[in-house]
């Protein structure tokens, strides 16, 4: 019983063994039969698995029952993640590599492609980090897309002037440090080079029309391209992100720059734009911080949005009278000191100088009809002169001007907007026409350096919060048209003492009144309005209500001589009845 155990372990081990034997034996390659004849054939050729390891040369051709079959091509995906390929030979005899071939072989450091071979296919070497060692063979008329995309090892490689096509990626994320595109090559797609932060210098030949999307973007350290006469188009994001670049001369040819073509050059300090162009893109310049100077062709009747976002060094422009439209926050942090906008221009849109600190004075003229919201907020103006055409003063049109101590409002304008004047700490008084109808929400809130306020006799509604935190404001005269004072309207008020609520409030918010740490006394002149709640929270207990002598409304709710929990008593609003 014992032996008989012994001898059928050991029959188990040698079957073990032969098997392991077996698949070492078993080759790393596998063919497929492409044509056959008598004689033999075509095949193509792939990794047997992913475990395929070391250095690979492939046969020009096997032997199979007596035939022979010529290895012709490398098929898709034939060595895709084969991880531990370190090296590859491929004969002359092969006519086509598949799509993918060696694709994400992550040690793979040298390939030989056949020297007849004409196309580079489409992510044949993509991620393959190691890839140092490869030589484009001279016949080579197309690099495919992103075919070499993250080989971060292959620091140089030399394009023979056969090619003619370079497509989109072909060297996205290489560690390409020096490259030399031949006069040969007539399409470069987009992206081809971006993400090659090595890459200072680069040379477009002259038979290339169009700068394609993203060529070079995120190459950071590129300082200096030569572009030839023969580009008419510069597409969107094609130097984005070039970090160090500082100069670039556009060709009189060019006719359109896309949007963020050079967004985020942080070093670039000034170019000049071609005649030809007739609008500057969204975004072009953003984040050009070291931007200076630019001149505005006169061919040029649009500046887009975002153009000179955050162009800090920008100080002066000259817009040129040319310019029918400025769009959303084409100015938005710019670096500007002055500015004069064109006759012509109809509408300042929404951001436009936003954020622009060191924006003292700007010339708005007459043929503006529109100022958008946030157009100046927080801007650096002291002075603002609103031209008669404006009829509405937006939301938050020049919120957070705190060097504002001047500004003019026409009689044409009806609306003041949702935070409009917000946060001018330092404008002192204003003076509200009579053709302004309602003043919305927070309109001058925190304005905490304004004392007095003229309000036009029109208005008719005062919105929440429309001065809340003035707490300078001391006095303050509420027109006779007014029918609504909204919550909160003049909470934090903390010097006003008197206010006088016309006949014609018929109702008033919650809060109106409250944190009025100094309010001694309002005087109302007609009805009681339908009040929210408690309009005096946090006043003062002494604060005493007025009401007018006679008014059944008011008779109704006083109890123990207060209203409120303050006290109240009778007066007469016309001296007439006093007498």
């Amino acid at each position: 019983m014992k032996k008989k155990f012994v001898y059928s372990l050991i029959t188990v081990l040698l079957l073990i063994m032969a098997w392991i034997i077996y698949l070492k034996l078993l080759p790393n390659l596998k063919y497929t039969i492409l044509t056959e004849d008598d004689t033999g054939g075509t095949v193509s050729v792939a990794a047997r698995s992913h475990s395929i390891s070391g250095d690979i040369n492939i046969p020009s051709y096997i032997k199979r029952h007596g035939k022979i079959y010529r290895v012709v091509s490398i098929s898709d995906n034939a060595f895709f993640k084969c991880k531990k390929l370190e090296s590859v030979f491929i004969p002359d005899s092969v006519e086509s590599i598949g799509t993918n071939a060696f694709r994400e072989c992550q040690n793979l450091k040298k390939a030989v492609l056949p020297s007849n071979i004409k196309d580079i296919a489409d992510c044949l070497f993509c991620v393959c980090p190691n890839l140092s060692d490869f030589i484009i063979p001279e016949n080579v008329t197309r690099i495919g897309i992103g075919a070499f995309g993250g080989c971060q090892s292959l620091k140089t490689i030399k394009i023979p002037d056969t090619v003619i096509n370079i497509e989109r990626g072909a060297f996205a994320s290489a560690g390409l440090t020096n490259i030399v595109i031949p006069e040969s090559v007539t399409n470069i797609g987009p992206g081809a080079f971006s993400y090659n932060y090595g890459i200072k210098s680069m040379v477009i030949p002259s038979g290339i029309t169009s700068i394609e999307d993203g060529l070079f973007s995120f190459c950071q350290n590129l300082k200096s391209i030569e572009l030839p006469d023969s580009i008419v188009r510069i597409k969107g994001n094609a130097f984005s992100y070039c970090s160090d670049l500082e100069n670039i001369k556009i060709p009189d040819s060019v006719a359109n720059i896309d949007g963020r073509a050079f967004f985020n050059c942080k070093n670039l300090e000034n170019i000049v734009l071609p005649d030809r162009i007739t609008r500057i893109s969204e975004y072009l310049f953003e984040d050009c911080y070291s931007l200076t100077s630019i001149d505005i062709p006169k061919s040029v009747t649009t500046i887009e949005e975002g153009v000179f976002r955050n162009c800090w060094k920008l100080k002066s422009l000259d817009i040129g009278k040319n310019i029918k439209n400025i769009e959303n926050a084409a100015f938005y942090g710019a670096g500007l000191t002055n500015v004069i906008i064109p006759n012509g221009i109809t509408n300042i849109h929404y951001n436009t100088f936003f954020g622009c600190k060191d924006l003292v004075s700007v010339a708005i003229p007459n043929s503006v009809q529109l100022i958008e919201d946030q157009a100046f907020a927080c801007s650096g103006l002291t002075n603002i002169v609103i031209p008669e055409s404006i009829t509405l003063i937006c939301a938050g049109t020049f919120s957070g001007c705190e060097k504002l101590v001047n500004v003019e409002i026409p009689e044409s304008i009806k609306y003041i907007g949702e935070c409009a004047f917000e946060k001018c700490k330092s404008l002192p008084s204003i003076k509200i026409p009579d053709s302004v109808l309602e003043l919305r929400q927070s309109a001058f809130k925190s304005c905490i350096n304004l004392t007095n306020i003229s309000i036009g006799c029109n208005v008719v509604r005062i919105e929440s919060g429309a001065f809340d935190n003035c707490r300078n404001l001391e006095s303050i005269s509420i027109p006779n048209k007014v029918k609504v004072i909204e919550t909160v309207a003049f909470q934090y008020c903390s010097n006003l003492e008197s206010i006088e609520i016309p006949a014609s409030v018929s109702e008033m918010g919650f809060n109106v009144f409250h944190e009025c740490r100094n309010l001694k006394s309002v005087y109302y002149r007609g009805d009681l309005p339908d009040t929210k709640k408690n309009i005096y929270i946090y006043t003062p207990q002494t604060l005493t209500t007025y009401y007018p002598q006679g008014y059944e409304s008011w008779e109704k709710v006083i109890k123990d001589n207060k209203w409120q929990d303050r006290p109240i008593a009778p007066w007469y609003p016309n001296q007439s009845e006093m007498e």
